[in-house]
């Protein structure tokens, strides 16, 4: 999963250096926020030499993994779509979408405010 933050806007300690900074990024044909990604690389290696990113590798442009809406397809298309989403989730994820579907089967059975049409 690539993650992407765009970082709106940060407190400058002092505006000449960072002019500066831009001019020494600009003059290296890098943008301020590719240097800012590499010093962030180089100052995490630097206090943890273990760290490892635990997200897999993959494109820009890949989707996330998307929560199936089961209501939108009849049960024979969304049962196998719902299942194949459940073997994505964690034992601890699992339970609490359990959770919240009981939630939602006991208020759908308690519920008596129908529409009239």
């Amino acid at each position: 999963m690539v993650m992407e933050s765009k970082l709106r806007s940060f407190q400058v300690e002092n505006l000449a250096k960072y002019a500066k900074f831009r001019e020494i990024q600009q003059s290296r044909n890098k943008k301020i926020g590719q240097r800012l990604n590499e010093l962030i690389d180089k100052e995490v290696k630097e206090a943890d030499p273990q760290f490892k990113e635990l997200t897999a590798i993959r494109s820009k442009d890949a989707p996330d993994i998307i929560v199936p809406n089961p209501f939108v397809l009849d049960q024979f298309h969304s049962l196998p779509k719902w299942e194949e989403y459940l073997r994505t989730l964690t034992k601890k994820q699992h339970g609490e979408l359990y959770l919240h579907l009981i939630a939602l089967k006991n208020i759908t059975q308690d519920f008596e405010d129908y529409r009239l049409d």
